[in-house]
Formats: C-alpha cells, structure tokens, sequence
C-alpha cells in the first residue's frame, strides 16, 4: 500500500511530491462477512477476482449459509470492489473499518509477516481477537 505525500513549502513555486511506502511486507486478498452477532471465516483468495468466481467462491458457499445462520431480514450490504457489482449501490458497510482493525495490528506486530503464509495466520489471529459483542 503506497501514499501519496504533497508538501508544499513557502517561497517554493512548486511542492514536492513523494511516494511513501506503509507497508512493504506481502499482500494477500481477503473476504470476510459480519453481523451483529455472526463473522465469517476469513476467505483468502488468491489470484484475480472477477464475477463468477465471487459467486462460486464466496456468495454460493460462504454468504448463502451466512445469512441463513443470520436469519431472516439479513441484509447483504458489499463494499463496492468491481467484482461485487453490477449496479452502483451506496456503500454503508462497516467491514471497511473492520479491515484497519485488522491491518494495524498486523502492521504492529513485534515481527512483521514477512510471507503471504505469515501474513495470513497473523490476520486470522487478529480477525480472532476483535470482539463481537
């Protein structure tokens, strides 16, 4: 994850620009789902997502049993990522916030991951650690 950084400086005609690296350990992507009181597993995908292997990776056999544990008048809200949608709807989930609940700490750890299998099993240990209740 990179961050563009402007600073502009009085008497300067132009500001300086540069890239900061936050983090330059692996990547890995990943799905997860929440409710009030419900979490999924952790889904770590790799390669490419596009829109058929979100149906048959992730909606038929994650998300379908989600919200049939959830029960009735769940309410299945996306974050929007290109693979997700086919109508533009208005972004209103939370697992944005849950993903720095889990990067941060990550980010934090004494040893970073330095592998994507690292990586993993630190999020999985901090998806474990956020309370749900």
């Amino acid at each position: 994850m990179a961050e563009i950084s402007v600073q502009e400086t009085l008497g300067e005609a132009e500001p300086s620009v540069r890239q900061v690296n936050r983090w330059s350990g692996p990547s890995v992507m990943v799905w997860a789902a929440m409710s009030a009181n419900h979490w999924t597993d952790l889904v770590f995908i790799e390669g490419n997502l596009n829109g058929l292997r979100c149906r048959d990776e992730i909606l038929r056999p994650v998300v379908l049993p989600f919200l049939e544990q959830v029960g009735a008048g769940a309410l299945f809200q996306h974050d929007n990522a290109r693979p997700h949608v086919t109508l533009v709807i208005l972004d209103l989930n939370l697992i944005e916030n849950i993903w720095d609940l889990l990067s941060v700490p990550v980010r934090r750890h004494e040893h970073p991951p330095e592998t994507q299998q690292q990586l993993r099993a630190a999020l999985v240990e901090e998806w474990a650690a956020i309370p749900q209740d």
